[in-house]
This record gives structure tokens, sequence and C-alpha cells, in this order.
């Protein structure tokens, strides 16, 4: 994975959680509630070299022209989920492991996935 391909993931990952993309829940409601428990409601970070179920052996197709453009893209998908649960407090989006996450589900989510890919490539 090069930085595009990361912040293009990132970018995918805040349009499943600001409401612009659905995505199917992968586990039971029971897996849910335990991969929920077990992973938002601990200091648990994300392991190096966790592989997502939805990724495939090799990276997406690029989808923005540089890394510029994909890094605009992801402030604003950011913007957007602020601006999308300002307007929405009681929303929730599925999240294919963990099943349907509130705001500050998502804020801790993000943290999480945004520092492994951070520390990923070095610049945490």
């Amino acid at each position: 994975m090069k930085p595009q391909h990361m912040i293009e993931h990132l970018v995918k990952t805040l349009q499943h959680s600001n409401g612009k993309k659905e995505i199917a829940q992968k586990s039971t409601d029971e897996e849910a509630k335990q991969a929920k428990a077990g992973f938002i409601y601990t200091d648990v970070e994300m392991p190096i070299g966790l592989k997502s179920s939805l990724a495939g052996e090799t990276p997406d197709p690029l989808q923005y022209a540089d890394l510029d453009a994909a890094k605009q893209q992801l402030s604003l998908e950011l913007d957007d989920f602020e601006s999308f649960f300002a307007n929405n407090p009681e929303a929730e989006f599925v999240q294919p492991r963990l099943g349907k996450l509130n705001h500050q589900e998502w804020i801790i989510l993000h943290n999480k996935h945004f520092t492994h890919h951070f520390k990923q490539f070095g610049l945490v």
C-alpha cells in the first residue's frame, strides 16, 4: 500500500461513517457486540499487519489524480462527518465487523484506524 492508497482507504471508511456510502454488516449482532466491547471500549490498538476482510490482495485502483487530491478529499470527508453528526446526533452507521456505530464510537474507531495507518507509514 502506498500513501495515496492509504489516504483513499481512509476516505472510504469516512464515507461509511458520514452517510455517503452504505456497507453491509459481515458479523452477527452478537459477534458485533463482542467485537465492539473488545475494541471500541478498550485501549486495544489495531495491530500492525492487520488485514481487512474487505481488502483484496492488491490495493484498489486509485480514485483521485494524485496524493494532494486524495488528501483534499480526506479533509472534506472529515468535515462532512462532523457536519452530518452535528445535524443528526442520533444517527448510526454500520461497520462490517462492529455493527452499528454512533458518532462517538466512530470517533474512537477513526482514531484507532488513522493511528494504525500513520504508524504503518512512520508518521507517528
